[in-house]
């Protein structure tokens, strides 16, 4: 090949160009065939784009047969028959050296081996990077107790979790973390461990871990006496609580007084992802949230089944009473709101001037009964023909000297349930990666106008 040549398949630009447009990862082993220059060059792109590498797994909503369940690793599919393949390509021909290490649901794969595909990971890929791994996220799906393999890796670790019985028991190092994540079949474990083990006491299984920021996941019932032994160890300075599907949490009790020695900053009641949850509900998870991890900042995420369209200006009036009532008056909240997005014409408009009457009814001032200087100000939250802008905006009650402020935000998950009509087609449901595309928006006058229009205030993505 002519000199040219050589150097156009040396440039970084060329050789991102077309690994990015090569979706099966059957096909990056043919990308190596060109020549020696374009050889190194493509390996030196794959081995710094994998310094984070994200195995996530997907699985169809009807299952055909079994290989239709795979991974995806960095966005690119594989099956279960050549995951070990590609593993082995990236380790001894790319010679990858991980950094950031996060795996995500792999514990949904019915017909995958998953302790082979742990021994791959461990042995195959991460190999002898197991002391520069500075993230280890979701390991537990497929290890859910942990092994001498994955403590060796969390404790040099910045973000770990979530934490697994192997690392509280047999950890030799004293680590900080940056970030922690600790899921509440843990204390079950513990528990459960306590019981089998000579030790009379809770203490000597409690390791002397220390972070700066918590993630607590509560899914289930599990041993308070453990958690709260447990979490007051840790002295974080902020805290996540996500609460799951069981309904409300009950933590707070005459017996379980708050974490006095904690200098929490924020608190964040995460529920978004939450199902079944009424209103009545949520307001028992926020007030013992708030008495349990005492703070003066709030942060509260309300569950998508409360703040869909259609019902999210009645829920919000009904919640705020509800939210004030359980939280004592010197913590600052914020309460965020990720509505869904049902199928409609109609234009749907919220604004950011709000008030509360007598600190029961809140009444949102509609466009028809603004003035036309003040519809030229007024915060439209999405239109028929685009997607969803985020909008923020505080609701005062001078009867009781409170605030709230309060963000409607939309991402892209939920943007996929955007009804999409596109010139000549039928209207159909699509996630917004498989078919907002720069050469859609050129052919489409809806996406094209939104997209020139709101550019700067949208949060949503070319694909």
């Amino acid at each position: 090949m002519s000199d040219p040549m050589e150097k156009i398949f040396s440039i970084d630009i060329v050789i991102n160009n077309i690994i990015k447009h090569t979706y099966p990862f059957e096909n990056f082993p043919d990308l190596r065939l060109v020549n020696r220059s374009f050889n190194k060059e493509c390996i030196n792109v794959l081995r710094q784009s994998h310094e984070k590498i994200l195995i996530e797994a997907r699985v169809p909503e009807v299952h055909l047969k079994p290989d239709d369940e795979g991974v995806t690793i960095n966005g690119k599919f594989c099956k279960e028959s050549s995951f070990h393949k590609r593993i082995r390509f990236l380790k001894n021909k790319c010679r990858v050296k991980i950094k950031y290490f996060e795996v995500k649901e792999l514990h949904k794969l019915k017909h995958w081996d998953l302790q082979n595909t742990h021994r791959i990971i461990m042995d195959d890929l991460i190999g002898n990077c197991r002391y520069t791994i500075r993230e280890f996220i979701g390991m537990s799906s497929i290890c859910p107790e942990g092994c001498e393999g994955c403590t060796e890796i969390a404790d040099k670790c910045n973000r770990y979790g979530p934490l697994q019985l192997h690392m509280v028991i047999r950890s030799r190092l004293d680590p900080h973390f940056k970030e922690l994540i600790i899921c509440d079949r843990l204390f079950s474990l513990i528990e459960q461990h306590k019981r089998r083990q000579y030790a009379s006491y809770l203490q000597n299984l409690i390791p002397p871990f220390t972070c700066d920021h918590l993630i607590l996941i509560l899914n289930s019932s599990f041993s308070r006496d453990v958690a709260m032994e447990l979490l007051a160890a840790l002295n974080p300075k902020t805290v996540e609580l996500r609460v799951g599907r069981f309904g409300a949490i009950r933590l707070h009790e005459a017996q379980h007084a708050p974490v006095n020695n904690w200098n929490l900053s924020h608190l964040h009641i995460n529920m978004r992802n939450s199902e079944w949850l009424s209103k009545e509900d949520c307001a028992v998870t926020i007030h013992n949230a708030s008495c349990l991890f005492p703070t003066e900042k709030l942060k509260i995420s309300l569950p998508s089944c409360l703040v869909n369209l259609a019902s999210m200006e009645r829920n919000v009036i009904d919640l705020i009473p509800l939210i004030w009532r359980n939280v004592p008056k010197y913590i600052k909240i914020d309460l965020h709101l990720f509505p869904t997005v049902p199928k409609t014409t109609q234009t749907v408009k919220f604004f950011k001037n709000l008030r509360i009457e007598n600190g029961q009814t809140v009444k949102w001032l509609r466009l028809e009964e603004k003035s036309r200087e003040e519809r030229r100000s007024a915060n439209f939250l999405r239109l028929p023909e685009g997607p969803y802008m985020d909008m923020y905006f505080t609701i005062k009650d001078k009867s009781i000297n409170r605030m709230l402020d309060i963000a409607v935000l939309v991402e892209e998950e939920s943007f996929g349930k955007y009804y999409h009509s596109t010139i000549n087609q039928k209207e159909y449901s699509a996630s917004a990666r498989k078919f907002i595309t720069p050469e859609h928006v050129a052919n489409c006058t809806r996406c094209y106008r939104h997209h020139g229009v709101n550019k700067s205030k949208s949060k949503w993505e070319f694909a």
